[in-house]
């Protein structure tokens, strides 16, 4: 992992792992509450990222997921957990060098060919991840007292963030 970024890339391999999670239960949740014959373990890629997709895409659509943005987040944690974060050797190497290219402010390849990530994309990336949870519990039924309940510190996370960017920015206008 690039040095400097870890924490960065701590951040998103944790968000990724919330939003995988959580998607699987409600999956989970959805076929029960609304008796459906088929249950995420019952399509193609089950329990991950493609099985996901396919759930709320084919067996219970909801309108509205960000699943490019979602995508990307899974290529780049991919890359970061079976990679190390070296883009040479990730599958999705392709992906993330044409994503960096057009979105450097986002996602750089640093010389030594590992990614870095912007501050600022992983708070993209937690309003696209909470998005989601919206999406889906809306799409559900579940209303959105439910949404803030269980996915309230997504908001939250995103609002302490933005509070300790600004001071860090504020601090570095003084000196």
């Amino acid at each position: 992992m690039a040095r400097g970024n870890a924490g960065i890339h701590g951040f998103l391999l944790q968000l990724y792992t919330v939003f995988e999670a959580g998607a699987i239960i409600l999956c989970d949740e959805i076929c029960k509450r609304k008796s459906l014959t088929l249950s995420l373990d019952d399509v193609t890629g089950e329990r991950t990222y493609k099985g996901i997709k396919t759930y709320f895409t084919k067996v219970f659509p909801v309108d509205g997921i960000p699943w490019g943005d979602l995508e990307r987040m899974k290529d780049i944690r991919n890359c970061l957990i079976h990679c190390g974060g070296v883009i040479e050797s990730a599958d999705q190497g392709n992906r993330l060098k044409k994503f960096a290219k057009r979105w450097p402010r986002k996602l750089k390849i640093l010389k030594s060919g590992y990614l870095f990530l912007h501050r600022h994309y992983c708070e993209e990336l937690l309003r696209v991840t909470s998005k989601f949870f919206e999406c889906v519990f809306t799409g559900g039924g579940f209303g959105p007292k439910m949404v803030q309940y269980r996915f309230g510190h997504v908001q939250e996370l995103i609002e302490v963030s933005r509070r300790e960017r600004k001071l860090r920015s504020q601090s570095a206008a003084k000196t």
